[in-house]
């Protein structure tokens, strides 16, 4: 009951309907933003923010700063960027409301993807003042706290769960020393499913998880992938 009254589901249904849209924040998407995004239960101040919110718009230190928005309304809001040990998110904020969780898992995908976009094997957050639908999402993306910092890793490559335990013990993982890395054979479906999400891109071999071919339209299919679909055999 806790879990519904607070909205803590991935449900991306909850934004059927909806007009959710990606963009970069620009001079005349600032305004306000400090107000809809600061985060009074972990007394932070607005005019800290404000500052962190402008230099990130600014592109300091090559700093992006991205927005959701669901029908016009700023609900998500990111910025981050590439330094020498990985990709680090200075600010992350999922406003409270409906499909909140949706939207924060939607965030910490859209950093995992820009992490890979940039080569970049570890995502550190270090924003203070995360908020609490962006916590309650890191379990389920693959983030875990190491030290007074959030972390998650994006992995390419192909191997064996214990593959994937070394290449995370390697790298410092918290999630490394977790049950559902370890040897034991019990769940091995479930847990390897989950380590792909924690650790995506990467692809766990040999534990069985299941495939699945969805045949489409052969319209579909072409505006999909492309003409050259038509000339070749599947």
């Amino acid at each position: 009951m806790d879990q519904l009254a607070r909205g803590d589901r991935y449900r991306p249904v909850d934004l059927a309907g909806t007009d959710v849209t990606r963009r970069e924040a620009d001079a005349d998407a600032l305004a306000g933003l400090a107000e809809i995004f600061v985060n009074h239960r972990a007394d932070e101040r607005l005019r800290d923010l404000r500052q962190h919110i402008d230099i990130a718009a600014a592109g300091v230190d090559e700093q992006r700063l991205e927005l959701i928005d669901v029908d016009r309304e700023p609900r998500g809001l990111v910025s981050w960027c590439v330094t020498a040990s990985g990709l680090e998110v200075g600010l992350i904020r999922a406003t409270t409301g409906r499909g909140e969780t949706t939207i924060a898992r939607h965030l910490l995908a859209m950093v995992r993807d820009q992490a890979v976009a940039v080569g970049a094997e570890t995502i550190t957050i270090t924003d203070p003042s995360v908020t609490a639908a962006v916590q309650r999402s890191y379990r389920d993306e693959g983030f875990a706290a190491r030290g007074e910092v959030v972390v998650a890793h994006a992995l390419r490559g192909r191997g064996t769960l214990g593959d994937l335990r070394r290449r995370a013990e390697d790298l410092g993982s918290p999630l490394a020393q977790g049950d559902e890395l370890g040897d034991q054979p019990n769940a091995l479906v479930s847990r390897a499913a989950a380590a792909e999400r924690w650790f995506a891109p990467y692809r766990v071999l040999g534990a069985g998880i299941p495939s699945f071919f969805v045949p489409i339209r052969h319209g579909w299919a072409t505006r999909l992938l492309g003409a050259g679909l038509a000339e070749g055999q599947l």
